[in-house]
């Protein structure tokens, strides 16, 4: 088989593998099996923030009725907001943060400020913003209808873009 032959063959070759691969991505995001979407580098907490204060992690421990044996209330190491996300998204979950009076009521020292309403394609909403250590880095964004339910939360995350 001449130079040309194998040339114009791995030519070929390489044209169908990314045609089938455009295929399957096409196809899989088209049925939701997965979402293309920016990468980003994973940030360790102690990189970008400093910890919870003692107080205010005793504060979050109540909040989410941890038990005294759970590793972020012994008060023997550094706790980060984002240590409480996961606790967080199962309140939320499981309705107790459904309203902005729940919010309120569970994270209103946390509090950092709320906007004036919008008016959008969604309808009118208005956003606050909760911040367990009161810099910014780890924050969610708290998105409500004009009733006062919860339509999303948005969990900040350093190094997501």
């Amino acid at each position: 088989m001449s130079k040309k032959i194998k040339k114009s063959i791995l030519i070929s070759l390489v044209i169908v593998c990314a045609m089938l691969l455009y295929l399957i991505v096409l196809s899989a995001s088209a049925f939701g099996a997965f979402v293309i979407g920016r990468l980003y580098k994973p940030v360790r907490p102690s990189e970008v923030t400093t910890p919870l204060a003692p107080d205010v992690v005793i504060d979050l421990c109540q909040t989410f009725s941890l038990p005294e044996t759970d590793h972020r209330c012994r008060n023997n190491e550094d706790v980060y907001a984002v240590d409480f996300f996961e606790d967080t998204k199962r309140l939320l979950n499981a309705g107790a943060l459904s309203t902005y009076e729940k919010w309120e009521n569970t994270f209103g020292d946390y509090l950092i400020k709320c906007s004036e309403p919008q008016k959008d394609s969604l309808g009118e909403y208005f956003v606050c913003d909760y911040d367990f250590h009161g810099d910014g880095v780890y924050s969610m964004a708290v998105f409500f209808y004009e009733n006062g339910q919860t339509m999303k939360v948005f969990f900040s995350v350093p190094g997501a873009s």
